[in-house]
């Protein structure tokens, strides 16, 4: 392993960034020394980096000859001393195009994917960018459309097109698409929980050979529960974005009728 003179600046207000970092360090791939936190940079680095770009992607920088690469360049750059030249097959037009593509929609939604609810210091947001935005909103919803059952897919989806036309008509205009990001996770986590809390009903209902109406007595205490967290993690996201809580007894109601309906529907 080559002697690297080139520090990685990460985001200490993004967890999933917190993580990598601290992964990275845990595994050898970085020491601790070529790990700082993007909250930490001196002035004297600080002057030399570009705040537009380290701000929406990860920087890295070589104190010895000043220069600087973001995103996938710069970790591909940084790793390049670590692993050797080969790792620059990443670099070649199609791999990295779509490397590039995934790594944005997670780097410009990372404050809607993974925040940091306590205050941290000399927080650095990332711009707004409609392309990135959207295109994480659409991921999810094709992914989940993809893997999960039709059903699902409509008990959640009218809720959260009715909460966020709600939203975008009565709250702040700086929020509005920060609080889509928010809805797309809250959405990811729905999904997870949904899936999980069905399984273990299954389970449970199998490993005790009980009959239809024990299973729905199981599955409709995991609904409850389904609802509580909906309604926790809904309302931590509103006051973290300093928006009206009305929203989050809103979302609840609507989640409720539409899955109400769609039963409705469905006998």
């Amino acid at each position: 392993m080559k002697t690297a003179n080139k520090i990685v600046f990460f985001d200490n207000g993004c967890k999933v960034c917190r993580t990598g970092a601290l992964l990275a360090g845990k595994s050898g791939i970085a020491s601790q020394a070529e790990l700082t936190e993007l909250q930490e940079m001196n002035e004297e680095v600080s002057c030399d980096l570009d705040k537009a770009r380290y701000c929406n992607e990860i920087a890295v920088y070589d104190v010895v000859t000043k220069e600087s690469r973001y995103g996938i360049k710069g970790m591909i750059w940084f790793l390049e001393d670590k692993w050797g030249k080969w790792i620059n097959v990443f670099l070649l037009p199609p791999i990295y195009q779509i490397l590039n593509f995934f790594y944005h929609i997670f780097s410009y939604n990372r404050k809607m994917i993974a925040p940091v609810y306590d205050k941290v210091e000399n927080d650095c947001k990332p711009e707004f960018h409609w392309g990135y935005r959207l295109g994480y909103v659409f991921i999810v919803l094709f992914l989940v459309w993809l893997f999960t059952e039709w059903l699902f897919f409509v008990m959640i989806v009218p809720s959260f097109l009715s909460i966020f036309f709600i939203a975008f008509l009565t709250e702040k205009n700086l929020a509005k698409m920060d609080y889509l990001g928010h809805l797309t996770t809250i959405f990811v986590q729905q999904y997870f929980l949904g899936n999980a809390f069905m399984f273990v009903a299954g389970l449970c209902a199998l490993a005790l050979g009980v009959g239809y109406f024990f299973f729905l007595s199981i599955a409709s205490f995991f609904v409850i529960i389904f609802y509580l967290f909906t309604f926790y993690v809904h309302d931590k996201r509103i006051r973290y974005l300093g928006l009206n809580r009305r929203l989050s007894f809103l979302f609840i109601l609507l989640t409720f009728v539409s899955h109400a309906m769609l039963i409705l529907f469905l006998l």
